[in-house]
């Protein structure tokens, strides 16, 4: 495998965040390197950067990460999942790959009563530029009656 990708300056960048060191075993180094070249291909690394950002700022409020982010080994090494895709044999082409065309996959879950401080920060950090994408629906008795009886 040539790993000549791990001496681009973007890459260099996402290495120097990592806050795991990947092994330097030649199945972790072939991994790194083919996620890495899809990851530049895909033009996908800014994404990557803003989740480990993202993490970063709400690194204080208690969080579960879903989603296919736990085939990647950046995702890995980063930190933002704790699964190891080499060691439990999770392919990472459910995460991206060369066909894929949306985002890759990366869910957060916050505790619903963290939510608002979690959307404030985001919101202060990126000065208010960032459109939210999710919901969260809070019922009275009487709604949450009316809806669990029609669903």
């Amino acid at each position: 495998m040539n790993y000549h990708i791990l001496e681009n300056t973007i890459v260099k960048d996402i290495i120097k965040k990592f806050k795991r060191k990947c092994p330097k075993r030649k199945e972790y180094l072939d991994r790194l390197t083919s996620e890495f070249d899809i990851i530049i291909k895909k033009n996908f690394y800014n994404y990557i950067l803003q989740v480990y950002e993202l993490l970063d700022l709400v690194k204080d409020i208690p969080h579960i990460i879903r989603g296919s982010s736990g085939s990647s080994l950046v995702c890995y090494c980063l930190g933002i999942t704790n699964i190891d895709p080499v060691e439990d044999n999770v392919c990472f082409a459910r995460f991206l790959n060369e066909t894929r065309q949306s985002m890759p996959d990366i869910d957060f879950d916050f505790p619903y009563n963290k939510r608002d401080e979690v959307f404030e920060r985001i919101d202060k950090h990126w000065n208010n530029r960032v459109a939210r994408i999710s919901n969260h629906v809070m019922y009275k008795e009487k709604s949450a009656t009316r809806k669990a009886s029609y669903d």
